[in-house]
């Protein structure tokens, strides 16, 4: 008799047209479905190796699920199957300049669902961040001490990250000064760009750090009625103290003078940031 293995099944009978069964098991873009023919049938898995996961963290040495809580599970490069990625994705670079995660890791994902994203310490090529953020349940992206680059090591300017994830509702973008030097420049452009890109949608939270004050604070006004939601939380870490002072004073005048009701309001506020 001959002994199943998932290098070579043996082949299976369905009670429904077998390509119709094989249609389904390389197509289906429900989770559900999948999982449980995967469950119905292990000759299902071999032919179609993805593995359903909710909640990961990734880093170079080993990466982890909420299914495997304090367990790691080896290196990435060394899982023989594609990811179905659902929930929270969470990957920690370190800034090793000689690091593949990010390619390996969006060479393994089979479908993107997650909800929320996070990366820190990282240089993430913009080809890289559009496969990790692919998700149209996408709803919170954080870049911590991170930086997004072109394919020509170029900085991603704010506004074109933005372009590629216009329906989420928090965003927050710490950029690292080891990898990128240079500031974030809110200018006039990028202002009106970002007003146009989120065409309608509110964010619940906003923060920016190392920013360089070189925008028009009307156009900035323009920018918060668009894009703040009722309530939401917006900081803005700014590189200059005299401006910083005067955008607080000149915030504040705005938002006393917005008619909306006082606790729909947004919380608006600039930090030093050196």
């Amino acid at each position: 008799m001959d002994i199943f293995t998932f290098v070579s099944p043996r082949i299976q009978e369905f009670s429904l047209p077998s390509n119709l069964i094989y249609f389904i098991n390389r197509n289906t873009k429900n989770a559900k479905i999948l999982e449980k023919l995967q469950k119905t049938c292990k000759y299902l898995f071999a032919k179609n190796k993805v593995v359903i996961i909710k909640d990961a963290w990734f880093s170079d040495k080993n990466w982890s699920t909420n299914h495997h809580l304090n367990q790691t599970l080896g290196k990435l490069e060394n899982f023989n199957a594609k990811i179905w990625i659902m929930g929270n994705l969470s990957v920690s670079r370190w800034f090793d300049p000689n690091s593949n995660l990010n390619k390996i890791l969006c060479s393994k994902i089979y479908y993107n669902e997650i909800t929320s994203f996070e990366i820190q310490c990282a240089i993430l090529y913009l080809s890289e961040f559009e496969i990790l953020t692919s998700s149209k349940a996408l709803k919170v992206i954080g870049l911590h001490l991170s930086v997004i680059l072109d394919k020509n090591d170029k900085n991603v300017s704010i506004d074109e990250i933005l372009k590629r994830v216009s329906n989420i509702s928090e965003f927050i973008y710490q950029k690292s000064k080891e990898f990128a030097p240079e500031t974030i420049e809110l200018t006039n452009q990028t202002l009106k760009n970002m007003t146009s890109i989120l065409n309608g949608n509110r964010l619940n939270v906003l923060c920016i750090y190392r920013l360089s004050p070189t925008f028009d604070p009307n156009l900035f006004f323009d920018f918060i009625k668009t894009a703040a939601a009722p309530k939401a939380l917006f900081e803005f870490y700014i590189q200059c103290v005299a401006f910083k002072k005067f955008m607080k004073k000149a915030v504040n005048q705005m938002l006393s003078k917005w008619d909306i009701p006082v606790n729909q309001k947004p919380s608006i506020d600039f930090y030093d940031d050196f």
